[in-house]
């Protein structure tokens, strides 16, 4: 049975990938990303989402590839660029369901 990425994995390994970057423009775009994804998660666990609906798997399915390509991103496999797009796509869901 696969376990099931959460936002707080996510922001876990943004951190991580953040610490990482040499790149200040890049390092910016990540923070800005990781201070949303941060408020997002407040928002859905005070409002109790309901995770039956068809936001809330689509933002898990979209949070699990954010997480793949946050962790190719600190192997250097996959370009930074990808996966800024990866936790727009994430931010977005969260924000239809938040």
């Amino acid at each position: 049975m696969q376990e099931e990425i959460t936002v707080s994995d996510l922001l876990e390994n943004l951190t991580n990938l953040i610490l990482n970057e040499k790149n200040k423009e890049t390092k910016k775009k990540l923070r800005e990303q990781h201070a949303e994804l941060s408020i997002s998660l407040q928002k859905i666990a005070e409002e109790n989402i309901k995770s039956d609906n068809k936001e809330y798997e689509l933002a898990l399915n979209k949070l699990e590839v954010a997480n793949k390509k946050i962790q190719m991103a600190m192997e250097r496999s996959e370009k930074i660029e990808n996966t800024i797009v990866s936790i727009s796509e994430v931010l977005e869901v969260i924000r239809s369901i938040a």
